[in-house]
Protein backbone atom coordinates (compact mmCIF):
# COMPACT_ATOMS: atom_id res chain seq x y z
CA UNK A 1 0.00 0.00 0.00
CA UNK A 2 1.07 3.59 -0.54
CA UNK A 3 1.91 5.23 2.23
CA UNK A 4 0.50 8.61 2.59
CA UNK A 5 1.55 9.94 6.18
CA UNK A 6 4.63 8.18 8.13
CA UNK A 7 5.77 9.36 11.53
CA UNK A 8 9.05 7.94 13.64
CA UNK A 9 9.46 9.04 16.72
CA UNK A 10 7.84 12.53 16.60
CA UNK A 11 8.48 14.01 19.94
CA UNK A 12 6.88 17.85 20.29
CA UNK A 13 7.53 19.47 23.78
CA UNK A 14 6.36 22.92 24.60
CA UNK A 15 8.69 24.89 27.35
CA UNK A 16 10.53 21.59 27.91
CA UNK A 17 7.90 19.37 28.68
CA UNK A 18 7.05 16.61 25.97
CA UNK A 19 3.52 16.35 24.75
CA UNK A 20 4.47 14.16 22.60
CA UNK A 21 7.21 11.39 23.40
CA UNK A 22 8.37 9.52 20.41
CA UNK A 23 5.67 8.59 17.90
CA UNK A 24 5.92 5.86 14.86
CA UNK A 25 2.50 6.21 13.01
CA UNK A 26 1.73 4.81 9.39
CA UNK A 27 -1.43 5.99 7.32
CA UNK A 28 -1.91 4.08 3.56
CA UNK A 29 -3.59 5.78 0.72
CA UNK A 30 -7.65 5.42 1.40
CA UNK A 31 -7.26 4.27 5.11
CA UNK A 32 -9.29 5.45 7.67
CA UNK A 33 -7.62 6.07 10.95
CA UNK A 34 -9.04 6.90 14.19
CA UNK A 35 -7.51 8.25 17.28
CA UNK A 36 -8.92 8.16 20.90
CA UNK A 37 -7.71 8.79 24.12
CA UNK A 38 -8.09 11.04 27.63
CA UNK A 39 -8.13 14.53 27.11
CA UNK A 40 -4.76 16.15 26.73
CA UNK A 41 -2.93 13.00 25.62
CA UNK A 42 -1.15 14.49 22.69
CA UNK A 43 -3.97 14.08 20.32
CA UNK A 44 -4.60 17.26 18.95
CA UNK A 45 -1.53 17.78 19.17
CA UNK A 46 -0.19 15.02 17.10
CA UNK A 47 -2.82 16.49 14.11
CA UNK A 48 -1.41 20.06 14.44
CA UNK A 49 2.37 18.24 14.01
CA UNK A 50 1.27 16.31 10.53
CA UNK A 51 -0.19 19.66 8.93
CA UNK A 52 2.79 21.82 10.49
CA UNK A 53 0.57 23.89 12.77
CA UNK A 54 3.37 23.05 15.36
CA UNK A 55 6.81 22.60 14.78
CA UNK A 56 8.01 19.19 15.51
CA UNK A 57 10.80 19.29 18.33
CA UNK A 58 12.70 15.97 16.88
CA UNK A 59 11.70 13.03 15.07
CA UNK A 60 10.42 12.80 11.23
CA UNK A 61 7.29 13.25 9.67
CA UNK A 62 6.94 12.43 6.07
CA UNK A 63 3.62 13.32 3.45
CA UNK A 64 3.62 11.16 0.57
CA UNK A 65 7.32 10.29 1.03
CA UNK A 66 8.06 14.17 1.31
CA UNK A 67 9.97 14.40 5.32
CA UNK A 68 10.01 17.31 7.73
CA UNK A 69 12.12 17.68 10.79
CA UNK A 70 12.49 20.03 13.66
CA UNK A 71 14.76 22.10 10.68
CA UNK A 72 12.73 22.14 7.88
CA UNK A 73 8.93 22.66 8.28
CA UNK A 74 5.89 21.53 6.33
CA UNK A 75 6.37 22.55 3.11
CA UNK A 76 3.45 24.36 1.11
CA UNK A 77 2.78 21.95 -1.08
CA UNK A 78 2.65 19.42 1.67
CA UNK A 79 0.45 21.00 3.32
CA UNK A 80 -2.19 21.56 0.64
CA UNK A 81 -2.63 17.65 0.50
CA UNK A 82 -4.30 17.92 3.57
CA UNK A 83 -7.41 19.14 4.87
CA UNK A 84 -7.84 20.59 8.53
CA UNK A 85 -11.31 20.56 10.26
CA UNK A 86 -10.67 22.15 13.88
CA UNK A 87 -12.90 21.47 17.05
CA UNK A 88 -13.83 24.97 16.82
CA UNK A 89 -14.48 25.56 13.22
CA UNK A 90 -12.19 28.09 12.66
CA UNK A 91 -13.98 30.01 10.12
CA UNK A 92 -13.96 34.22 9.48
CA UNK A 93 -16.51 35.57 11.40
CA UNK A 94 -16.89 38.53 9.34
CA UNK A 95 -17.04 36.65 6.01
CA UNK A 96 -19.94 35.32 4.08
CA UNK A 97 -20.11 31.48 4.00
CA UNK A 98 -18.80 32.11 0.12
CA UNK A 99 -16.03 33.83 0.80
CA UNK A 100 -14.95 31.62 3.63
CA UNK A 101 -14.75 28.92 0.84
CA UNK A 102 -13.16 30.68 -1.75
CA UNK A 103 -10.48 32.87 -0.02
CA UNK A 104 -7.72 30.92 0.30
CA UNK A 105 -8.15 29.19 -3.51
CA UNK A 106 -7.86 32.72 -4.60
CA UNK A 107 -5.30 34.47 -2.80
CA UNK A 108 -3.03 31.36 -3.34
CA UNK A 109 -3.52 31.56 -7.05
CA UNK A 110 -5.08 28.30 -7.19
CA UNK A 111 -8.49 29.03 -8.75
CA UNK A 112 -9.64 32.29 -10.29
CA UNK A 113 -12.65 33.93 -8.65
CA UNK A 114 -14.68 32.31 -10.73
CA UNK A 115 -13.62 28.53 -10.59
CA UNK A 116 -13.22 29.15 -6.91
CA UNK A 117 -16.90 30.04 -6.29
CA UNK A 118 -18.21 27.20 -8.76
CA UNK A 119 -16.43 24.33 -6.40
CA UNK A 120 -17.89 26.04 -3.34
CA UNK A 121 -21.34 25.98 -4.63
CA UNK A 122 -20.93 22.40 -5.60
CA UNK A 123 -19.31 21.56 -2.05
CA UNK A 124 -21.94 23.67 -0.48
CA UNK A 125 -24.41 21.19 -2.25
CA UNK A 126 -22.44 18.61 -0.74
CA UNK A 127 -22.75 19.66 2.91
CA UNK A 128 -26.57 20.69 2.46
CA UNK A 129 -25.94 24.39 2.62
CA UNK A 130 -26.19 26.14 -0.83
CA UNK A 131 -29.36 28.06 0.67
CA UNK A 132 -26.23 29.86 3.03
CA UNK A 133 -24.00 30.84 0.39
CA UNK A 134 -24.53 34.32 1.00
CA UNK A 135 -25.25 34.40 4.85
CA UNK A 136 -22.72 35.54 7.41
CA UNK A 137 -21.22 32.70 9.35
CA UNK A 138 -22.10 34.28 12.42
CA UNK A 139 -25.70 33.81 11.53
CA UNK A 140 -24.89 30.02 11.64
CA UNK A 141 -25.64 27.10 14.32
CA UNK A 142 -22.63 25.57 15.09
CA UNK A 143 -23.85 22.71 13.08
CA UNK A 144 -23.67 24.50 10.11
CA UNK A 145 -20.83 26.43 10.44
CA UNK A 146 -18.91 22.67 11.01
CA UNK A 147 -20.70 21.75 7.71
CA UNK A 148 -19.31 24.90 6.39
CA UNK A 149 -15.76 24.34 7.89
CA UNK A 150 -15.96 20.96 6.24
CA UNK A 151 -16.54 22.06 3.04
CA UNK A 152 -13.85 24.94 3.35
CA UNK A 153 -11.04 22.08 3.65
CA UNK A 154 -11.77 20.01 0.87
CA UNK A 155 -12.15 23.66 -1.55
CA UNK A 156 -8.39 22.69 -2.72
CA UNK A 157 -9.04 19.30 -3.17
CA UNK A 158 -6.87 17.51 -0.72
CA UNK A 159 -5.61 13.76 -0.66
CA UNK A 160 -5.63 13.29 2.95
CA UNK A 161 -8.67 15.41 5.61
CA UNK A 162 -7.58 15.84 9.25
CA UNK A 163 -10.29 16.13 11.87
CA UNK A 164 -9.66 17.24 15.47
CA UNK A 165 -12.55 16.25 17.61
CA UNK A 166 -15.42 17.57 14.86
CA UNK A 167 -18.28 17.17 16.70
CA UNK A 168 -17.06 17.98 20.53
CA UNK A 169 -18.37 21.68 20.27
CA UNK A 170 -21.90 20.66 19.32
CA UNK A 171 -25.31 20.06 20.45
CA UNK A 172 -26.11 16.26 20.39
CA UNK A 173 -28.68 16.97 17.58
CA UNK A 174 -26.00 17.87 14.95
CA UNK A 175 -23.46 15.57 15.87
CA UNK A 176 -25.14 12.46 13.79
CA UNK A 177 -25.33 15.15 10.93
CA UNK A 178 -21.96 16.07 10.69
CA UNK A 179 -21.00 11.98 11.16
CA UNK A 180 -22.45 11.41 8.41
CA UNK A 181 -21.04 13.92 6.09
CA UNK A 182 -17.43 11.91 7.23
CA UNK A 183 -18.48 8.46 7.11
CA UNK A 184 -19.64 9.87 3.27
CA UNK A 185 -16.62 11.35 2.70
CA UNK A 186 -14.84 7.83 3.93
CA UNK A 187 -16.47 5.90 1.58
CA UNK A 188 -14.94 7.99 -1.33
CA UNK A 189 -11.95 6.48 -0.79
CA UNK A 190 -10.37 9.61 1.15
CA UNK A 191 -7.59 9.14 3.52
CA UNK A 192 -8.54 10.01 6.60
CA UNK A 193 -7.05 10.71 10.36
CA UNK A 194 -9.73 11.45 12.91
CA UNK A 195 -9.58 11.97 16.61
CA UNK A 196 -12.55 11.57 18.12
CA UNK A 197 -14.63 10.46 21.67
CA UNK A 198 -17.62 9.20 19.36
CA UNK A 199 -16.57 5.61 19.72
CA UNK A 200 -19.56 3.86 18.42
CA UNK A 201 -18.49 6.14 15.18
CA UNK A 202 -14.82 5.04 15.50
CA UNK A 203 -16.01 1.77 15.48
CA UNK A 204 -17.89 1.41 12.03
CA UNK A 205 -16.13 4.16 10.26
CA UNK A 206 -12.64 3.03 11.54
CA UNK A 207 -9.98 0.72 9.55
CA UNK A 208 -7.35 1.13 12.52
CA UNK A 209 -8.25 2.72 15.45
CA UNK A 210 -5.34 4.21 17.60
CA UNK A 211 -5.36 4.29 21.41
CA UNK A 212 -3.15 7.30 22.78
CA UNK A 213 -2.35 8.26 26.91
CA UNK A 214 0.53 10.35 27.94
CA UNK A 215 1.70 11.52 24.89
CA UNK A 216 2.07 8.07 23.57
CA UNK A 217 0.66 5.45 21.36
CA UNK A 218 -0.02 2.58 23.64
CA UNK A 219 -2.38 0.16 21.16
CA UNK A 220 -3.04 0.41 17.25
CA UNK A 221 -5.63 -2.45 15.90
CA UNK A 222 -8.21 -2.79 14.15
CA UNK A 223 -11.85 -1.43 15.82
CA UNK A 224 -13.23 -5.14 16.44
CA UNK A 225 -9.72 -5.92 18.10
CA UNK A 226 -9.23 -2.17 20.00
CA UNK A 227 -12.92 -2.65 21.51
CA UNK A 228 -13.69 -5.93 22.06
CA UNK A 229 -10.25 -7.67 22.95
CA UNK A 230 -7.57 -5.01 24.03
CA UNK A 231 -4.02 -5.73 24.81
CA UNK A 232 -3.00 -3.11 26.88
CA UNK A 233 -4.18 -2.44 30.65
CA UNK A 234 -4.51 1.03 30.11
CA UNK A 235 -7.10 0.68 26.87
CA UNK A 236 -9.27 -1.54 28.73
CA UNK A 237 -9.41 0.64 31.67
CA UNK A 238 -9.90 3.89 29.17
CA UNK A 239 -12.58 1.60 27.37
CA UNK A 240 -14.58 0.39 30.97
CA UNK A 241 -14.89 3.98 31.86
CA UNK A 242 -16.76 5.22 28.78
CA UNK A 243 -19.74 4.04 26.98
CA UNK A 244 -18.85 3.11 23.21
CA UNK A 245 -21.44 0.66 22.07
Amino acid sequence: MEKMISVHQLVKSFDNEAVLKGLDLTVDKGEVVVVIGPSGSGKSTLLRCLIGLNDITSGTVSIEGEAFTSESIVSKSARRKMGFVFQHFNLFPNLSVLDNLTLSPVKNKIMTAKEAERVALELLGKVKLENKIGSSVNSLSGGEQQRVAIARALALNPEIMLFDEPTSALDPETVKDILNIIKALAGTGMTMVIVTHEMSFAKEIADKVIFMDDGKILEVDTPDNLFNRPQNKRTKDFLDKIIYM
